[in-house]
């Protein structure tokens, strides 16, 4: 990749006066570089014009223009109109893929990395950033999809509600419902199945009770295989390998939340796919939005199996990462601020340590087709963090996308790193930027959740229907109006977040 002979300063101000969309983030830049090749270069059907994301102190703000997704969002659409099946296969071959990367998740995982050449390294490092590429060329056509989405089809559902007298924000969520389990709910599941088996014998569950029968505990270390990256950040390192002390932790928490609830949850998709083709059938709606609903649902899908690819990565990056770091006898954080492309200069000491150790303090990363550059001095910062990073304060009604309906009242938290997690208390308000995976800790505590950013295929989106709480997503501006402790009324029926009394 060449070193952005096409991206300066000059380009930079002229793009600042367009309109970005920006997802801020918990991320280090070599735990996301594998994917920006893909969206600038190779993206199907199409590929965005430009990417930049801004890193400072561990945390990022990732910006792609509105107009790149409008137009992606068109691509979607027209191939969908011209074949009603065209991203059904072609999901469908995504995941044909996606289980060769797992064969090779599981032989990096297990490979003893320290053994090896620091060129049989680099070959590794580029098998599974050649995998995540090819995989994000077709699976991150969902993000220009969920952006757009929601306000186009609600416009779209609006003379149709007229119509049949149906409250249009209640007929979106019947419509965009998920019909499939997420990895999260569908780990549960097995570890209540197997929770089940034990207290059939026995009346607690700790490491000598699974030790002590050959099958349950052949089956704990087959979930505990399956399921080793699940504690991965999405873009950084994130805490340790899943194993079985966590098991039995989680295992602990289903028992006492009841086995076969978590079990009979899981049924929840099944009638969800079939209140939606009913409400479908009722309505005889046209085939716009029946095809819309449908792309939501499968999309949907699709992002939850993209979050476990991520996962999976993360935790490839991470031994990678700490292999690397060990080797060159720099600091592993430092490490993390270095493009993919720029590990072949770190083993030829072309690079300036010092440099990239200050990418911490600000830098921002910018991709355009073939061209990459890093940008670290103050008038480039400055032009980014004030034009586009911009700061909105002083109202006190938030509105968005009420994706699971409902309407509670409750005090904020306000989570802005993952480091937050442990401020959550049970009934508080969860805000966001966006949920992860690694937030499950603080959401299942959730009495709603709101949102900066966020499509409905996002995270929040799927689990506040898990968890069936509140939640609105893509407000802007949650995090940046609310602080913690304020006494907020959420109501995902229209979208709305009231503040009631702000905190002292």
């Amino acid at each position: 990749m060449s070193m952005g002979n096409k991206i300066n300063f000059k380009l930079l101000k002229k793009l600042s006066k367009e309109k970005w969309y920006i997802e801020h983030a918990d991320a280090r830049p070599f735990f996301i570089s594998p994917y920006v090749r893909a969206f600038v270069r190779g993206l199907h059907p199409a590929s965005y014009s430009i990417v930049l994301s801004y890193y400072c102190g561990g945390k990022m703000d990732w910006m792609t223009l509105r107009k790149d997704q409008r137009r992606l969002y068109n691509k979607v659409i027209n191939k969908q109109k011209k074949d009603n099946h065209y991203w059904q296969k072609i999901f469908e071959k995504w995941l044909t893929r996606e289980n060769k990367f797992r064969q090779l998740y599981y032989k990096l995982i297990y490979k003893n990395i320290k053994a090896i050449s620091d060129s049989e390294l680099l070959k590794d490092i580029k098998k599974y950033f050649d995998f995540v590429d090819k995989s994000r060329r077709f699976s991150s056509i969902i993000d220009p999809l969920t952006f757009v989405v929601e306000i186009e089809f609600k416009e779209t559902l609006t003379e149709p509600a007229k119509k049949y007298k149906i409250d249009v924000n209640k007929a979106y969520n019947i419509l965009t419902a998920p019909e499939y389990p997420s990895f999260l709910s569908t780990r549960d599941v097995e570890l209540a199945n197997i929770s089940n088996r034990i207290l059939k014998t026995k009346k607690r569950i700790n490491k000598k009770t699974l030790m002590a029968d050959d099958q349950i505990f052949q089956k704990i270390q087959t979930h505990t295989k399956k399921y080793l990256w699940i504690n991965r950040n999405s873009f950084t390192a994130g805490s340790g390998t899943y194993n079985l002390d966590e098991v039995i932790e989680e295992m602990k928490r289903i028992i006492k939340k009841g086995p076969e609830k978590v079990i009979r949850k899981n049924k929840n998709y099944l009638a969800n796919r079939r209140k939606r083709r009913k409400y479908l059938e009722e309505h005889k709606f046209n085939k716009d939005i029946i095809m819309i609903s449908g792309l939501i649902v499968l999309f949907t899908r699709w992002q939850d199996f993209r979050k476990e690819n991520t996962l999976m990565a993360s935790h490839l990056n991470t031994k990678y990462v700490d292999e690397i770091a060990r080797r060159k006898k720099i600091n592993k954080n430092i490490i993390t601020y270095l493009n993919y492309s720029e590990l072949d200069d770190l083993f030829k000491n072309k690079l300036n340590i010092s440099r990239i150790k200050n990418r911490n303090k600000g830098a921002l990363f910018a991709f355009i087709k073939n061209d990459f550059r890093v940008f670290t001095d103050k008038s480039t910062l400055n032009l980014i963090t004030e034009n586009i990073i911009k700061k909105e304060n002083g109202k006190s009604e938030i509105k968005g996308t009420g994706v699971s309906l409902g309407m509670v009242t409750g005090k904020v938290m306000v989570l802005k790193s993952f480091r937050d997690l442990n401020k959550m208390k049970k009934g508080n308000i969860l805000v966001a930027t966006m949920t992860r995976p690694e937030h499950i800790i603080a959401l299942r505590k959730a009495k709603a959740i709101v949102t900066d950013e966020g499509g409905i295929t996002c995270h929040a989106a799927i689990v506040s229907r898990e968890f069936n709480i509140p939640c609105i997503i893509g407000t802007k501006i949650a995090t940046k109006v609310l602080k913690d402790g304020d006494l907020v009324e959420v109501d995902a029926n229209k979208g709305v977040v009231k503040i009631i009394k702000k905190a002292k």
